[in-house]
């Protein structure tokens, strides 16, 4: 039956109805009857985030909405399905095919990252199975007009939509939007019982705080529906597992937060959530060593720089001189914070190519190289680039600086980010996310912010720690898409991230009592924040299990 038959036998009589610029209009002899749908497309916040006056504020100005509204308008939330069923047995199903793999498989190295994989959907499983019910809703506004043709009906809904879109947002801090016509087409089968479901953006609350009449979640809470990504730990309130997106990885992640809190166990849960997914290469640099301590070593390498030495002087064929000599000149001063008028000789001595940098009596003797003397190590070795090169774009490798000096640990580092940010300029090097324990020791390097501005159109994110938010430079920040910040005592750490952030008084106060492995976590997508708890790696949860302790590594 074609739609316009339903209507017809729903009114009783001939109709003449036309649907454009998201109205449908319905014409009876001289009168046109005109209706419009708003759909809810976010909420700006929930009930935590307000302070008493404005949440006073909020519900008086929704109990007054409907004297404004014109009449015949309808406001509605549709509950939609959320099949906590559907989304275990997809998780069954995945762990029995990894079961079954596993026991045809031959190869140690795939045995080991199916083994990981099957205790990841695991541990998401049991998440699930634990968390509280939720559920999701869209808000549907329907308006009507009437009038004696299609242009004055038009005119008078798009006015009243704008009042309403803008009265809601303004008011009460939901975003609506208008629908197109093939979701009119949507709506309307949806209320004739053709089809389940209206199309909107769902919003996701606990089932126990769902407002009978205002749609504003009690917590935001994040979505759940989409299993492929980066499971890092769940939302402290709900229960429900915290699933980064993997397009977001190549948007950068900052974790940020004192000694202790878990910035450590949070990367190396990325980074296992990340080879059990199999879909990245990683390539991570460890200055302190914790890193290291926490990965499965066999599914990834870890290098040190006596088993893979590097040299200043000495460029890799790869990369032409004079891009060598600027990679030099920025460590020099940016790491090393050597006087430029200083690193001008080193860089002659580079682009001339005329040092012994295998003598490491010349290299002291020499005035202007004698500065180098606290990384001799890094003038002196014979280096192997094409090592280098192949166990970079392989990837899947750690550089543990685990026991050296301050100043090598930082070259050697920034030396490292600096060949794989040019090899990601040209092209050889994609779809590899760099991980950086303790990144502001070399975040002031121009390679550095190289990398995180080109990196994301060669899908290579950068996922990196720092202890406090003002480390950052603002360009890296800017253009970073996920934050996670860990808690502190400290009023001067916790007031640095409101400034940036623009959290409010709730999740202020929060931060101060966070535990050890708790965090509050924000996205550019959607700003909202959550405070959740930090799966550890799976070699931390066999140590705490053997110990009955919770804790976390030191680090």
């Amino acid at each position: 039956m074609k739609f316009s038959e339903i209507l017809e036998a729903l009114i009783g009589y001939k109709v003449s109805f036309e649907i454009k610029d998201g109205i449908l209009f319905i014409i009876k002899g001289k009168k046109v009857h005109g209706i419009k749908y708003l759909v809810s497309n976010e909420v700006d916040y929930g009930f935590r985030d307000l302070d008493p006056s404005r949440l006073y504020r909020i519900v008086e100005t929704y109990t007054s909405l409907y004297s404004r509204m014109p009449v015949g308008t309808e406001i509605k939330i549709v509950k939609l399905n959320i099949d906590r069923r559907k989304l275990l047995k997809r998780i069954e199903n995945e762990m029995l095919n990894i079961r079954a793999a596993i026991d045809i498989v031959k190869e140690p190295h795939t045995i080991k990252k199916q083994e990981l994989r099957l205790r990841l959907l695991e541990r998401l499983y049991e998440k699930i199975i634990s968390s509280k019910d939720i559920e999701r809703i869209i808000l549907i506004i329907k308006i009507r007009s009437e009038g004696t043709s299609i242009a004055t009906v038009k005119e008078s809904l798009d006015t009243l939509s704008e009042m309403i879109i803008s009265f809601f947002k303004l008011g009460l801090g939901i975003i609506l939007r208008s629908v197109s016509d093939s979701e009119v087409r949507e709506i309307i089968r949806y209320e004739l019982g053709i089809v389940e479901k209206p199309k909107g953006k769902p919003i996701i609350i606990e089932t126990p705080k769902l407002a009978s009449l205002q749609p504003i979640p009690f917590n935001k809470k994040p979505g759940i529906e989409k299993m492929e990504g980066i499971y890092i730990g769940n939302d402290l309130e709900s229960g429900w597992p915290i699933i980064i997106d993997k397009d977001a990885l190549s948007k950068h992640i900052a974790v940020i937060g004192p000694t202790g809190k878990g910035k450590t166990v949070t990367l190396a849960t990325i980074m296992e959530s990340m080879v059990a997914l199999g879909d990245s290469n990683i390539i991570a640099i460890d200055f302190k060593g914790d890193l290291a301590s926490l990965i499965n070593k066999n599914l990834i390498r870890v290098l040190e720089p006596n088993s893979l030495p590097l040299n200043l002087l000495i460029k890799p064929d790869y990369i032409p001189r004079i891009d060598w000599a600027l990679i030099v000149n920025d460590l020099l001063i940016n790491v090393m914070k050597i006087d430029p008028k200083r690193s001008s000789a080193i860089l002659s001595a580079i682009v001339e190519g005329k040092i012994d940098s295998l003598n490491a009596e010349k290299i002291l003797l020499n005035r202007d190289l004698a500065i180098l003397a606290n990384v001799i190590e890094l003038v002196t070795s014979a280096p192997n680039y094409s090592k280098l090169y192949d166990l970079l774009v392989k990837g899947n490798i750690l550089f543990s600086l685990r026991g050296y000096g301050t100043t090598f640990q930082n070259m050697y580092g920034g030396l490292v980010l600096s060949i794989i940010s040019y090899l990601v300029s040209i092209g050889r090097i994609q779809r590899s996310p760099v991980i950086i324990d303790e990144a502001w020791r070399i975040m002031r390097i121009k390679s550095f912010r190289t990398l995180v501005k080109e990196g994301r159109s060669k899908g290579v994110g950068v996922i990196y720690a720092v202890q406090n938010i003002e480390d950052i430079p603002e360009d890296i920040l800017d253009n970073t898409n996920t934050i996670i910040a860990f808690g502190s005592y400290s009023d001067n750490y916790v007031d640095k991230i409101r400034r940036v952030l623009g959290l409010n008084r709730h999740y202020l106060e929060k931060m101060k009592h966070l535990s050890v492995g708790e965090a509050i976590i924000v996205t550019s997508i959607d700003p909202h924040p959550l405070v959740i708890r930090i799966e550890p790696p799976s070699k931390l949860e066999e140590k705490i299990k053997a110990s009955k302790e919770i804790r976390y590594i030191i680090e």
